[in-house]
């Protein structure tokens, strides 16, 4: 499982197969015969960026953005966490564990990779959700 974070207001486009021209919410999309398509189009595509990680990692960087809760769904507020993400190099090191095994590093859990990459883009989330004045929904 993993969990998403995203904007409410991110609308959802289904563009059309090149070939048939029908979407996957079109009730007739299983008449194309293209492989690749299969009759349902490209995937859906969302307006507004997102982020999908791994529940054991998306628990990990809550705990990094402050937030330490069971559920894994909710809202966070943008300029909160634009804050947190600030200040993030500074907690990582706690979240962020290689182990070692017969002169291997084996790495359990977020690599300091990983972790940039989930901060530089729910940062792009968190900038787009202050000026459209919503909170990011997760979950």
């Amino acid at each position: 499982m993993s969990v998403t974070f995203y904007l409410e207001s991110g609308e959802v486009c289904y563009p059309p197969c090149p070939d048939c021209g029908k979407t996957a919410r079109d009730p007739n999309y299983t008449d194309c015969e293209r492989p690749d398509c299969l009759g349902y189009g490209p995937d859906a595509i969302r307006s507004t960026p997102e982020l999908n990680i791994a529940n054991d990692n998306a628990r990990a960087f809550l705990r990094l953005l402050g937030v330490d809760k069971r559920e894994l769904w909710g809202e966070l507020d943008p300029a909160e966490v634009k804050r947190e993400l600030a200040t993030l190099a500074y907690r990582a090191p706690s979240e962020v564990r290689p182990t070692v095994q017969d002169q291997n590093v084996i790495t359990c859990g977020l690599t300091e990779d990983q972790l940039g990459r989930y901060a530089a883009r729910l940062f792009k989330i968190a900038t787009l959700a202050e000026r459209r004045r919503e909170p990011i929904q997760y979950g």
